[in-house]
């Protein structure tokens, strides 16, 4: 997954989790719109243990991501505050032309390298074939110029360098790695994880990702906010508390959007159990901010299978020294938009210490 920019210096795209020895890497989510800032974290890896440097909102580059080879010359040189000045840094982008997809192998009009980078007509591709005899890979890619643009974003010679490129998705699907409830299941799970604007449902096996589907037709975490706002006519600070409120029921409202969230489950389900020998004990849902009983009573209802929302940090050892942003948080919803810049660091980290 290593891609040589110059003679002296490689770039990781996508790739998954190694045996670590060591290791301190900054995870940063890059043009999420967030007007907070770029949310991210910082992993200090020693003699096996995980511990978590800081977490926060850094301010975001000055440059859009570049939409064309010409816009890519433009230099933008990028520093980040002193906490989160780790020696490498892991990237997980958000991209207009991007691709994090489960794909059949054979759709690919190129010699497919497993795990090695593809570039083909301008775009970057990385390749991960799945546990299934169906011939299926899970693919990520990104446009050349925009790789080339990102490797150069932070100036050389300062903390910390670009060592890692990963699209969101993929980031995403890697928040699960440090979690006790994944690492108790043997690294087999069905989870759902939650964004903005789009919900995936994600199997594991052994610890690896085996599936990725998509929820079509539901529009994310503010898709669900709008729907409560409209149907339950909630002002926007009220929705949360609402969701964790035990004296108002907002079932009626919820289960027009939690059906085909529970049939993708469903057939996700079946495909585990059927293809792949994985039998999943329960659900995990990462980035789910509120609401995570009423979710768990549907899921058991439909699925006979309990739902619950991990601590996105759980696992991570946080000292009197880690450093936590303003407006940022380790747990409950504060916790959520930091899911991008931990998973990048979660996948990279073992990419470093494996070096």
């Amino acid at each position: 997954m290593e891609i040589q920019l110059t003679k002296t210096k490689t770039i990781t795209i996508g790739g998954g989790p190694k045996k670590r020895k060591s290791a301190d890497i900054v995870g940063i989510d890059l043009f999420t719109d967030d007007a907070r800032g770029c949310p991210a974290v910082r992993l200090v890896e020693k003699k096996g243990e995980l511990r978590l440097a800081a977490v926060g909102f850094v301010p975001a580059p000055a440059n859009p991501l570049p939409s064309s080879w010409e816009e890519a010359a433009k230099s933008c040189s990028w520093s980040l505050p002193a906490p989160f000045q780790a020696p490498g840094a892991a990237f997980a982008v958000t991209s207009a032309d991007m691709a994090f997809s489960q794909t059949a192998a054979d759709a690919f009009h190129f010699d497919i390298a497993a795990g090695v980078p593809v570039s083909h007509e301008g775009v970057r591709h990385v390749m991960k074939p799945m546990d299934a005899a169906e011939g299926f890979v899970m693919q990520a890619s990104l446009p050349e110029y925009q790789v080339l643009w990102l490797s150069r974003l932070l100036p050389e010679g300062r903390r910390p360098t670009a060592t890692s490129i990963q699209v969101r998705p993929a980031a995403l699907s890697a928040s699960i790695l440090r979690q006790s409830a994944f690492r108790e299941d043997d690294g087999a799970a069905l989870a759902l994880v939650v964004s903005a604007h789009e919900i995936h449902v994600a199997g594991y096996k052994g610890g690896d990702i085996v599936l990725w589907r998509k929820c079509r037709g539901i529009a994310g975490w503010e898709g669900l906010r709008l729907a409560l706002k409209k149907g339950l006519g909630l002002e926007d600070d009220m929705i949360a508390g609402v969701l964790d409120d035990t004296l108002i029921d907002p079932r009626p409202v919820l289960d027009p959007i939690a059906a085909p969230i529970m049939n993708e489950l469903a057939v996700s389900r079946d495909y585990l159990v059927g293809k792949l020998g994985v039998e999943p004990k329960r659900i995990l849902a990462l980035g789910l901010s509120a609401g995570e009983r009423y979710w768990n009573a549907i899921a058991e209802e439909r699925l006979h299978l309990k739902l619950v929302a991990p601590n996105p940090f759980d696992g991570l050892v946080a000292t009197e020294k880690t450093f936590v942003g303003e407006g940022a948080a380790t747990e409950g919803a504060g916790a959520a938009p930091f899911l991008g810049a931990l998973g990048a660091a979660l996948a990279a980290i073992g990419e470093e210490a494996a070096k």
